[in-house]
């Protein structure tokens, strides 16, 4: 009715056309030629101007956007709350560009209230205050900057100077009107969130528009050769034999370009004014005194999440305006760390949006995805826009006041990382079994596609799990199986333009270490806000384990092998020094020095040749499991004390020998060394603690022998099976069992007894059992009978 459409299938081509003029957005950002529609839209604007109704329908859809998620979300499915949210919404913007665009300016400031009166009185949220307020403040602006240029003297002026009076008349004109919106929106907030953020960036971010900010000149250019061609298009008619028609469509596709062009010049004129002020002002937005890390997270909170979901056009100047920021070199602003905000984890962003949210939301990735590749794919490009930026500065050192910054490989490997996080997020959005969930990561997936994915193992990550939900919601849901064939397709598509990790940034170690070396190992994170990047490395296991759950990768994207280093370094020196003091004590003639535990040991468990004298016959048949260590165990038991005496010579001659070559090589060392009196001492002592320890160690050992021989006295002996009577029927079989179980597991000998055969009982015992067992079944049943006629005879007397 009014001309206006509100799309989010929007292309491209439609969005920087809408960024233009007026008669760009007609020309090019609608799918469709608007139609006459003024005496439509004339109709529509004197009946809310005669009625009053403007305001109260205006607040009354910024106010019921609360109510919807607020207070009516409780008994409605969470589909058709954000299905009624995206109306409302809608309905908002367009009814509001129709009274920004048909009333004019003295109607539209007299019933639009100020900026206190809608915060509070009528709390409303400031992305829709400012949505209505934007209008009047650029009108303004213009106002107070055509007074300033009547003003000024433009005579014997040359076009520098020229410039720089507008520049300077914009300024102070712009001034004067922001500084109370300045002071109104200190009270839309508590005191303590002006502490990180200025009041001049809040107030400057919500009250410019793309039109300040950004001249679509290819959509100007592509507009003008269209006219050119209809213009050419006339005269090569044969049809159109009237001269008086076609010079008509002549004339105005000639007045069209000419239109274009004045209103082309006029953004660009408009724009380096903007700039101008922007940075005349662009000091005093962030403060040197708080850290990096809370004005960006003030400035996400408050102004960047709001606006890039308010619509599709203010997803497109969020990310233009951060470009400004990098392009201007404002101080105190990190680039890097804002875009390591935005891609480390949009899972919760990206769960917490409505559907036409989260289409605006993936615009304002793509375009800010479309940024990082143009600096990645080429060093020059990189060195001119980025290298000695505020933004990419990596490490400050306060001792010579010297910046480093970012080199190119680097920015190479952190730009990898980002895909990586990103991958990661979309991951679990797609993982999980919420609807909202896989449906918002599929749409954010099919907005960025021409910039994400880049990585090979990456697109294959997404394409199992775009699969996985194909299958599965294939006859349950079927907008997301809609949604995830569609992304499938066009992904396949997308194959041609994906490179591997070797090419996307370089893995070579040695390069890797000489950046880190030269420029910063990491971004470590300070009082002063700055990063703590680390390089971002996939090794074949966390590629593995992104392929089959992305949960089980590092939160914070940096490799295992990097944590290992420090520990393994440490172990590595330990070694060397156990080393070194092996070979000291060597050549003194000492023997290595042996740690307590394996001493332990060595005085508990005995040395091979007592094993296999105590073994004997079972060298043969090595032990293996519980069985065999029960046979080794019975044969040690039965063992006496003859084969213990021997077993003690034994130990005590090997024990000998080994003495006596350590003091013969002992001996020679002192020698060759010219150490020989000093050796002998030593030798000479370190024999005598052996000599001690080995017959403490004799003693103890003779000890547990002899308590052993004791208890094998003591214990009375089995009784063998043969000489128990066999067992008559089957109820003593099972007693003379159990007796049997009961004398085995008491002399721990079960494993050497062999049960004999059960005994079978006769056809004619099994068939007197039966029998008796059929009888007292009968006899069960006759009584259950007498019992229950008994009840019913019992019963009828009760009735009677």
């Amino acid at each position: 009715m009014a001309g206006i459409d509100i799309s989010e299938e929007m292309t491209t081509a439609q969005l920087e056309a809408m960024a233009g003029g007026e008669l760009l957005k007609a020309e090019g950002g609608y799918f469709s030629q608007v139609r006459n529609t003024k005496k439509s839209s004339q109709r529509l604007r004197e009946a809310l101007v005669d009625t009053d109704l403007s305001l109260p329908l205006c607040l009354l859809m910024a106010q019921q956007r609360d109510c919807i998620v607020y207070k009516e979300a409780s008994n409605r499915h969470l589909k058709l709350v954000c299905n009624l949210l995206d109306h409302c919404m809608d309905t908002f913007v367009q009814f509001g560009l129709f009274l920004s665009t048909h009333l004019s300016v003295d109607e539209y400031s007299k019933w639009v209230p100020s900026l206190t009166v809608l915060g509070q009185e009528y709390h409303i949220p400031p992305d829709a205050v400012f949505f209505m307020l934007r209008p009047l403040v650029s009108n303004s602006v213009t106002v107070k900057f055509l007074e300033g240029e009547k003003s000024s003297k433009t005579e014997g002026v040359d076009k520098k100077t020229r410039a720089s009076q507008m520049e300077a008349n914009f300024c102070s004109a712009s001034q004067e009107v922001m500084e109370p919106l300045i002071e109104a929106s200190k009270l839309l907030f508590p005191p303590r969130i002006w502490e990180d953020i200025s009041p001049r960036l809040f107030t400057t971010f919500w009250s410019l528009s793309l039109y300040d900010l950004y001249v679509p000149n290819g959509r100007y250019e592509e507009e003008i050769v269209k006219a050119k061609a209809s213009i050419q298009s006339v005269e090569d008619n044969a049809d159109l034999q009237n001269s008086s028609k076609r010079k008509k469509e002549q004339d105005r596709g000639q007045t069209l370009i000419e239109k274009l062009q004045e209103e082309k010049q006029r953004q660009e004129d408009n724009c380096r004014l903007v700039l101008a002020r922007l940075r005349q002002d662009k000091e005093s937005w962030f403060s040197p005194k708080v850290t990096k890390n809370r004005t960006i997270t003030q400035f996400l909170q408050l102004c960047i999440f709001p606006r890039c979901r308010f619509t599709a056009i203010d997803a497109l100047y969020c990310a233009k305006f951060v470009l400004m920021l990098h392009t201007l070199h404002v101080s105190n602003f990190s680039t890097l760390l804002f875009f390591d905000r935005i891609f480390s984890d949009i899972s919760y962003t990206v769960a917490c949006c409505t559907e036409n949210e989260v289409r605006r939301y993936g615009r304002f990735l793509g375009q800010l995805l479309e940024i990082t590749t143009r600096w990645h794919s080429s060093e020059a490009i990189y060195l001119q826009e980025c290298l000695q930026t505020p933004g990419f500065i990596s490490m400050m050192k306060t001792s010579a006041n010297e910046k480093q910054y970012l080199d190119y490989e680097n920015f190479r490997h952190i730009t990898f990382k980002w895909h990586f996080k990103l991958t990661k997020s979309l991951v679990v959005c797609l993982e999980s079994k919420d609807y909202m969930q896989i449906r918002n990561g599929l749409i954010v997936l099919t907005r960025i596609l021409p910039y994400y994915p880049k990585v090979y193992h990456l697109s294959l990550a997404l394409e199992k799990r775009v699969e996985k939900i194909m299958e599965e919601e294939k006859e349950k849901r079927a907008d997301l199986y809609t949604l995830a064939t569609g992304y499938a397709g066009m992904l396949k598509t997308h194959r041609v333009h994906l490179v591997a990790e070797a090419e996307f940034h370089n893995r070579d170690e040695r390069v890797k270490a000489q950046n880190l070396e030269s420029e910063s190992k990491s971004f470590k994170g300070q009082d002063d806000g700055t990063l703590d990047f680390k390089e971002e490395k996939l090794s074949v296991t966390s590629k593995a384990r992104l392929s089959d759950s992305p949960r089980s990768t590092d939160d914070g994207g940096r490799s295992s092998s990097k944590s290992n280093s420090a520990p393994s370094k440490e172990k590595d020196k330990d070694r060397e020094k156990e080393k070194e003091k092996t070979k000291l004590v060597k050549s003194e003639g000492k023997e290595p020095p042996v740690k307590k535990e394996k001493k332990d040991l060595d005085t508990k468990m005995p040395s091979k040749e007592n094993v296999q004298a105590s073994n004997g016959s079972e060298q043969s048949s090595p032990p293996g499991g519980k069985a065999g260590q029960r046979r080794q165990h019975s044969s040690e038991s039965s063992s006496t004390p003859e084969s213990i005496a021997e077993r003690d010579l034994k130990r005590r001659k090997t024990e000998d020998n080994s003495k006596s070559k350590l003091a013969e090589t002992a001996k020679d060392k002192s020698v060759s060394d010219g150490l020989e009196p000093q050796g002998k001492e030593k030798v000479v002592r370190h024999e005598r603690k052996r000599d001690r320890s080995a017959d403490q160690d004799e003693q103890r050992g003779a000890e547990k022998d002899s308590v052993a021989t004791k208890r094998r006295k003591e214990s009375p002996e089995p009784v063998p099976l043969s000489q128990l009577p066999l067992p008559p029927t089957l109820s003593d079989e099972l007693v003379t069992k159990e007796r049997k179980l009961k004398v085995m597991v008491a002399k721990k000998d079960i494993h050497n007894v062999k049960l004999p055969p059960s005994p079978r009982l006769p056809k004619t015992v099994v068939k007197k059992e039966d029998d008796d067992n059929k009888t007292m079944k009968k006899e069960e049943n006759a009584k259950d009978d007498e019992r229950s006629s008994k009840k019913d005879e019992e019963k009828i007397a009760k009735k009677n």
